[in-house]
């Protein structure tokens, strides 16, 4: 079983709003009676009923990720891989290896913080 059921086909998904009325009790009078009538209300009606099956599938996504049904399918990999990664760390013990480990050239590390490295200049005396 998947954790998020197929996305469904717009007629499938039924969201409703806080009083109870489904989206697809919502209609848009699109007959204006006009000369235009034949042309405009078809192409009225196929992008109202696109968006309105667009705001379908938005809202279903949207509940489908608040609801976090699909946490456990994504978790227990990552439990895991969470697992794999610690054991692997206490195999190497960082710490010890940090406490071995050195820098090189002890004099460069003595330096308090924001000395200047560089030599000082020479002054060039001109002869006169």
């Amino acid at each position: 079983m998947s954790a998020v059921s197929s996305v469904p086909s717009p007629g499938q998904v039924d969201v409703a709003d806080t009083s109870g009325t489904s989206i697809w009790d919502l209609d848009l009078d699109t007959t204006s009676g006009g000369f235009s009538s034949g042309v405009v209300d078809p192409l009225a009606s196929t992008a109202w009923e696109a968006y309105r099956a667009l705001v379908a599938l938005t809202v279903w996504t949207l509940d489908q990720a608040i609801a976090l049904t699909w946490a456990p399918y994504v978790l227990a990999p990552l439990a895991g891989v969470a697992r794999a990664t610690r054991y692997a760390v206490e195999a190497v013990n960082p710490l010890a290896l940090m406490l071995i480990v050195q820098p090189s050239d002890r004099r460069r590390c003595d330096r308090p913080v924001g000395s200047d490295t560089r030599r000082p200049r020479r002054r060039i005396r001109s002869r006169r």
